[in-house]
C-alpha cells in the first residue's frame, strides 16, 4: 500500500485531482454560501467566507498550474466547481439564516388563523382581495426562515385548500433598511 501512495504515476492521476477536486468544492462550496449572505447584507460574514475561499482557490489553482498536461487535474477542476455549487445550495437551504415573507391566499374566514399568528407573535398583515372566484384573504406572514414550517402548518391546518408562497427578505423595516443602504429614510 506504501509503495502505492509513493509512485509518482499514482500520485500524478489519482492524488493530485482527487486533492484538486476536494479543494474546489470546498472553495466553491464557501463561495455560493459567501453569495448568499451578500444578497442577505451580511458583510463581515461574507469578507471572512471570501477570505477561505480565495485561500483555498489559490491552493487548488496552484495545483493546476502544476500539472498542465494532466487531464484529470482538469476534470477534477470542473466536477469540483459543479459539486461545490449544489452544496452550496443544499447548505443554505438548511442554515435558514434570515427572514421571509410567507404570502397565504385563502377563501376561508380567516379569523381563526389571525388569533395563532397573533397568540405565536409573528409580524403579518391581512387584506381581502378580489381573486378569479370572488374575494379572498391575503395573508402575508413574516417570519425567521427556521419557524417557516411552522407557519405553512398553522395555514394548512387551518385551509388544506389554502394557496402560500414562501420569499427570502433583506429588508424587513424602513429603519433597517436605512442602516444597511446608509440612507436618510423617514418612517411616514
Amino acid at each position: 500500500m506504501l509503495e502505492i501512495l509513493q509512485n509518482e504515476q499514482f500520485i500524478t492521476l489519482f492524488i493530485i485531482p482527487l486533492l484538486i477536486l476536494i479543494a474546489r468544492i470546498v472553495d466553491v462550496t464557501l463561495g455560493t454560501i459567501r453569495l448568499i449572505f451578500i444578497s442577505k447584507g451580511e458583510k463581515l460574514l461574507s469578507a471572512v467566507i471570501g477570505f477561505f475561499e480565495v485561500l483555498i482557490w489559490l491552493l487548488a489553482i496552484t495545483r493546476i498550474m502544476d500539472n498542465l498536461s494532466n487531464i484529470y487535474a482538469y476534470l477534477a477542476y470542473a466536477l469540483g466547481f459543479s459539486l461545490g455549487t449544489y452544496i452550496g445550495i443544499i447548505l443554505e437551504q438548511k442554515i435558514l439564516i434570515g427572514k421571509v415573507i410567507v404570502r397565504v391566499i385563502t377563501h376561508k374566514d380567516s379569523k381563526d388563523l389571525i388569533e395563532e399568528l397573533r397568540r405565536k407573535r409573528y409580524t403579518f398583515t391581512c387584506i381581502g382581495v378580489d381573486g378569479p372566484d370572488g374575494e379572498v384573504k391575503s395573508l402575508h406572514v413574516i417570519c425567521h426562515k427556521k419557524d417557516v414550517g411552522k407557519v405553512i402548518n398553522y395555514v394548512t391546518e387551518y385551509d388544506e385548500n389554502a394557496f402560500y408562497s414562501v420569499e427570502d427578505v433583506r429588508i424587513v423595516t424602513e429603519h433597517k433598511a436605512a442602516q444597511i443602504l446608509g440612507q436618510n429614510i423617514k418612517a411616514k
